[in-house]
This record gives structure tokens, sequence and C-alpha cells, in this order.
């Protein structure tokens, strides 16, 4: 997800929720997560659209927060230092 982030635009003919926060348990999204709408505008990405999604419904609950607008290249340096930092840690553990 972070390099179709990084490549020119984000792409305008497919509507794409990200997720930002889901379960730390499974990840599934039968649990919920959080999830927005990212736009690239020039030089700014906006993430706006906030909402509580789950996989068993197409309903998405709004959740009133944002729009939060980035700088591009600050965008863009954070993601890419953030590449190969994922992994998984049961929160139990």
């Amino acid at each position: 997800m972070i390099l179709y982030q990084l490549s020119d635009g984000v792409r305008k003919s497919l509507r794409m929720r990200y997720e930002i926060y889901v379960c730390p348990l499974c990840a599934d999204l039968g649990c919920g997560a959080i999830t927005i709408d990212i736009k690239k505008d020039n030089d700014t990405v906006i993430w706006k659209d906030f909402g509580l999604e789950y996989s068993y419904t197409d309903e998405i609950k709004t959740i009133d927060l944002g729009p939060f607008v980035f700088d591009w290249n600050e965008y863009k340096n954070v993601l890419m230092s953030s590449l190969g930092l994922a992994g998984y840690k049961n929160p139990w553990d």
C-alpha cells in the first residue's frame, strides 16, 4: 500500500479506502477498521472522510475528524522511511 501511494498520483479511477487502524490481534475487517479516503492534489496529500468499516456490511459509519493536509515531499519521506518496519506482534505476548 505504501508503494501504491508513492506512485504518480492516487488513481482516481479506483474507489479505494485506506485502513489506518485495524484489529491488533488479527487485522480482520470483521473486527472493524478505521478507514480514510486519501487524495493527492499537486503538492499536498489530503486525508479525509474518516469512517468505521466492517467486512460484513457496505455501510461506513462516519467519524467526525479531519481533513488533514500534508506536504507531499514530507509525506513521501515519512512513507519511504517506514518501508520494512511492518510486522506482527501478538498484543498479549
